[in-house]
């Protein structure tokens, strides 16, 4: 783990640290449910920075559609969120002036999850993972903070558990098959696939919590299989 360049341990590392931060801050500082439907819009337009920053860091070349391809894509990303869920204009201009903070670290986390998908392409050479490195610092940075904020914990050994295993299988495991599927296949399919995941995991909160799926799911599900398609097809090489 300690022979991977210095490199890639400080910049992935921190902007691993940067993007866990920034999430569990936006959700934490959520004052409500729709600011928290808002935060997970913010937090969902990394994949379409994975796609802007691996132009200028990986050198890649895109045509003018990858634009209405990204749009699309978040289209589709906020119909399916924010299934059930009225949002408007006054409603939105609200939210953004009164939670102001949330956000801004949500879409802190975005651009430094698109950051932390292009340096490892570029700066992780040879074998090995420093996730588990990753994930031990930024537990310590979320401690220290913890500290710093005077509120009343509730601990049982259920929740410990629960705990324990999203340390392990939800973030450590999802992490290494990212980071490995990014080293080793193609970025640009992956981040297009990558679009799928906000949906998907609507439809599955939906259907653990047994809210009904309107339209709006499905409609977004093909918005965002398109797009994903589009920005695909935007990195084909000229012939």
């Amino acid at each position: 783990m300690l022979a991977l360049p210095r490199r890639y341990l400080l910049i992935c590392g921190s902007l691993f640290m940067s993007y866990t931060v920034g999430l569990y801050m936006a959700i934490g500082f959520a004052h409500d449910r729709r600011t928290t439907i808002l935060v997970g819009l913010v937090n969902y337009l990394w994949p379409a920075l994975v796609f802007v920053f691996s132009i200028p860091i990986l050198g890649k070349r895109a045509r003018w559609f990858l634009a209405p391809g990204i749009a699309l894509a978040i289209l589709g990303i906020m119909l399916a969120a924010t299934s059930g869920q009225t949002f408007g204009i006054s409603e939105l201009m609200a939210i953004l002036s009164s939670n102001a903070f949330p956000i801004v670290a949500a879409l802190v986390a975005a651009i430094s999850w698109g950051l932390y998908t292009n340096f490892s392409r570029l700066l992780h050479t040879g074998e090995g993972s420093a996730v588990p490195l990753f994930i031990l610092s930024t537990g310590i940075v979320l401690l220290a903070l913890r500290l710093t904020v005077h509120e009343e914990s509730h601990w049982s050994p259920s929740i410990g558990l629960m705990l324990a295993a999203n340390v392990i299988f939800p973030l450590l495991l999802s992490t290494i098959f990212w980071e490995h599927a990014v080293r080793k296949g193609n970025l640009l399919m992956i981040a297009s696939a990558s679009y799928l995941t906000p949906v998907l995991s609507t439809v599955i909160s939906s259907l653990v919590l047994g809210v009904t799926l309107d339209a709006r799911i499905w409609i977004g599900c093909a918005l965002v299989s398109s797009g994903a398609v589009i920005c695909n097809l935007a990195f084909l090489e000229r012939t």
